[in-house]
């Protein structure tokens, strides 16, 4: 912390102000005594020098101190957050360039291979060399960007897509509310992606890697989802009213207020959801497309019933604990 220097914001000239008080009392100090050793001086007896002492100097200086000393931490602490404020600004400025400039190619690349009109397994292998170069360097907004780019430009739609995304890299993709009805997302890596509020019904994932992803509020109506990764994937207050979940790995998927009515799964759970069997079932591996290891809070089961299982009022427990933390 810098005592003396320019002041940076509103708190350093606080410290400004400190520091001039700071010199006016010690320079009262001598001056007081000065005018002691003259004896009476009328026009300052207004001044109570005859009465100043050192201890009354020190009274005085305590309070300029702590403005100084509060004053210049706090200045500190703003130019720091400002700093990085600023770089933060900085770096989305520069990211969001590079994204531009990448998803110009991007465009270009793909109207280009479109043109030639060529073989359709030959035009998506080619779109799939263009992803591969350019999806490693573009952050979740972009990745989201050429997803629903692909998507309306028609090359996604039906069970044979004229682009096909398996094993295609599109972790952490940023598509919020997006509308991607119908389209083939089969064995798309959709780890930790951004999918709140997306329009997915009907659309195909079946094999897809959900993991951690955010899918809350989704339409997922009818969606294939066989054969999927939906491991701790949020899908509170989505609808998956007819979507299809065998083999589907669903462990610690969160189904808070989720609706799964007519869902397809390859195990249905109890109303109750109790221990593993003792006579050696064990739990379900993941992979099963069994609700038994997700998180089922008030969730509609496949038969019209409102569910919540161990692992939801696990849930809702540990959240009441966190919220009187939050409290205390």
């Amino acid at each position: 912390m810098k005592i003396f220097g320019k002041p940076k914001n509103k708190w350093g000239w606080g410290r400004i102000i400190g520091l001039v008080l700071m010199g006016l009392v010690l320079v009262w100090i001598p001056l007081s005594a000065i005018l002691r050793a003259v004896g009476e001086v009328p026009w300052m007896m207004w001044s109570g020098y005859q009465d100043f002492t050192f201890a009354r100097a020190f009274e005085m200086l305590v309070l300029p101190f702590l403005v100084v000393f509060i004053g210049g931490w706090m200045e500190e602490q703003d130019a720091r957050i400002a700093a990085e404020q600023s770089a933060h600004v900085e770096s989305e400025q520069t990211r969001a360039a590079h994204r531009r400039e990448a998803i110009r190619h991007f465009h270009a690349s793909l109207n280009a291979v479109l043109e030639q009109h060529g073989d359709p397994m030959q035009v998506n292998q080619q779109i799939a060399e263009i992803l591969q170069s350019i999806l490693p360097g573009l952050d979740g907004k972009g990745r989201g960007e050429v997803l629903h780019h692909l998507h309306e430009k028609g090359l996604l739609a039906g069970a044979e897509s004229t682009v096909r995304l398996d094993g295609l890299d599109f972790s952490g993709a940023e598509i919020q509310r997006a509308h991607l009805e119908g389209a083939n997302l089969a064995g798309i890596n959709l780890t930790r992606a951004k999918l709140e509020g997306a329009h997915l019904a009907k659309t195909r994932l079946a094999g897809a890697n959900l993991t951690r992803a955010f899918l809350r509020h989704a339409d997922l109506r009818g969606a294939v989802l066989t054969g999927s990764n939906l491991k701790h994937a949020n899908l509170r207050d989505t609808s998956l009213e007819g979507a299809d979940l065998r083999n589907a790995c669903l462990e610690d998927a969160s189904f808070i207020q989720a609706n799964l009515k007519d869902c397809i799964l390859s195990e249905f759970p109890s109303p109750v959801q109790t221990a593993p069997d003792p006579g050696g079932a064990g739990e379900p591996a993941c992979g099963a497309g069994s609700l038994d290891e997700a998180i089922l809070v008030d969730a509609i089961l496949p038969d019209g019933r409102k569910v919540t299982n161990a692992k939801g009022r696990e849930y809702l427990h540990s959240k009441e604990f966190g919220d009187l933390v939050d409290r205390l």
